[in-house]
């Protein structure tokens, strides 16, 4: 019984939470591509993690089968956050360092300065378009007997074998929040591969080492 009430919780929790994920992030009509014939990377699977101060730092990818992960991302808060030093005037290469930024919340997380504070978990999958891959995420903590209405999708690129650069598709393009079909919503990203009002500012993920991964 007090297990059951457990599960209870925690999917009351998730169900208060996950919206707030959710409103951070342009959505889609459709999903890009079909899981049911995609395949996993499995170089993408494990633990990334990006500034502390992002909309989700934490990033798990989980492989669910051979064609889709179980992703999840966390809100992280630090619980002592410093000031930041007067007069630093960091460079965008340097703010948006993946790996220096991976390395301070690692130490946060060595001082146990850092709680979750909400989280989302998807279905994810791959779909290649011409010469890029994009990430779709299906939401998986909806109501029973509910599926998904909106589809979360973003371009994939790796930065060497653990950087991994995540750019979401823009709301704001136009024509992309009024595709009706997935044929429609590619043939649409299809020609506008090149385009960067496409995309929003990139996540650049840092993947979590083994040794780190107790963390």
């Amino acid at each position: 019984r007090s297990s059951t009430r457990r599960s209870q919780a925690g999917l009351l929790v998730a169900a208060i939470l996950l919206p707030l994920l959710l409103g951070v992030l342009a959505c889609m009509p459709v999903p890009v591509g079909d899981p049911e014939k995609s395949s996993i990377d499995p170089s993408m699977s494990g633990i990334w993690l990006t500034d502390i101060n992002e909309e989700a730092p934490l990033m798990v990818l989980d492989p669910f089968d051979k064609r889709a992960w179980l992703v999840t991302w966390f809100y992280l808060e630090d619980e002592a956050p410093s000031e930041p030093a007067e007069g630093n005037n960091l460079s965008l290469d340097e703010e948006r360092d993946a790996e220096g930024q991976a390395a301070s919340g690692i130490e946060l997380l060595r001082e146990e300065r850092v709680k979750v504070a909400g989280f989302g978990q998807f279905k994810g999958w791959l779909t290649q378009i011409e010469e890029e891959r994009f990430l779709t995420l299906e939401p998986r903590l909806l109501e029973p007997g509910t599926t998904a209405d909106v589809w979360y999708v973003f371009r994939v690129r790796f930065e060497g074998e653990n950087r991994l650069r995540l750019a979401f598709l823009s709301h704001d393009f136009e024509g992309l929040s009024k595709v009706k079909t997935t044929a429609e919503a590619e043939e649409l990203i299809r020609l506008n591969l090149e385009n960067p009002d496409l995309y929003d500012d990139p996540w650049v993920y840092q993947r979590v080492s083994q040794d780190d991964l107790e963390l």
